[in-house]
């Protein structure tokens, strides 16, 4: 009885087998045991670089000490990591580069909205001050037309 309900589920028993019986698992579930699977295989790889530093860090202990030289590991840990933090190491440097050329554009953007606006102050001033003589123009124009209409309503008057 116990054979008829175990576990099918992959995470439970990778050595289960398969009951027709259940749905076929959807490719959500699929494309999340490739993942798993490529997870698995990139920590099992990094587990074997570990392992191989650690074989080689221990080589050269024993090789420094069969020849007499003395080395400290945490000494040369400290240095190393000291080293590594004066050291901005760019995990892609074409990133870098290309967030330096943003940079610079960026900033040669915000140097043309500075000149744009500028001019546009500038622009805006020249048209007020030319709006201004444009009214006390008119404001002239309507007064020299005043005059000229009284006149000759005066001349109309003596002519009669």
């Amino acid at each position: 009885m116990t054979d008829r309900f175990r576990p099918c589920h992959p995470f439970m028993d990778p050595w289960c087998e398969r009951d027709p019986r259940l749905p076929r698992k959807a490719a959500a579930h699929e494309e999340l045991d490739r993942a798993f699977n490529a997870v698995e295989e990139l920590y099992r790889k990094v587990e074997e670089r570990a392992d191989r530093a650690q074989w080689l860090c221990d080589y050269a202990i024993e090789r420094a000490e069969a020849h007499g030289l003395p080395f400290d590991c945490e000494r040369a840990t400290q240095a190393f990591r000291a080293h590594e933090r004066c050291q901005s190491r760019t995990i892609a440097p074409w990133r870098q580069e290309r967030r330096t050329a943003c940079r610079e554009e960026v900033w040669n953007l915000r140097e043309d909205l500075a000149r744009a606006h500028e001019i546009e102050q500038k622009a805006t001033a020249w048209a007020m001050r030319e709006r201004h003589r444009a009214e006390v123009a008119e404001a002239q124009c309507d007064a020299l037309m005043a005059k000229i209409h009284r006149l000759r309503a005066m001349r109309r008057h003596q002519d009669y």
